[in-house]
């Protein structure tokens, strides 16, 4: 569990320096540094599970608010969104915004898990 932690500390990391130049960078960075920064608790035997909880039903209320881009995106029939970095169509910046978001609540949720004692 601690390498998967450390794993997605490195995407967080890299994931907010992405952000930079980005018009809404600061409430990405911010959306991706919140679970770094709980990871590193948690790596260090601090686990604060009640504001994991909130943080949790944050991101997952936020990535309801994807749904509509992502059915669109389906209905068009999943054209890439990786062809270029810039985000051409709204769908693009609506895919990738919800795959960050969707990677961060798989984290989170890792990190309901009780703190394993140490060996």
């Amino acid at each position: 569990m601690r390498g998967i932690l450390i794993v997605f500390c490195i995407i967080e990391l890299f994931s907010a320096a992405l952000q930079l130049n980005d018009e809404d960078a600061v409430l990405w960075i911010l959306l991706y540094l919140i679970p770094f920064f709980l990871n590193l608790l948690y790596l260090n035997q601090y686990q604060f599970r009640k504001l994991n909880f909130l943080i949790l039903g944050v991101y997952l209320l936020l990535l309801f608010t994807y749904i509509p881009g992502l059915v669109d995106w389906a209905s068009k029939g999943f054209p890439s969104i990786v062809t270029t970095m810039q985000a051409s169509t709204p769908h693009v910046k609506l895919v990738r915004e919800g795959g960050g978001l969707l990677i961060l609540i798989i984290n989170l949720i890792l990190l309901l898990r009780p703190i394993a004692p140490e060996k």
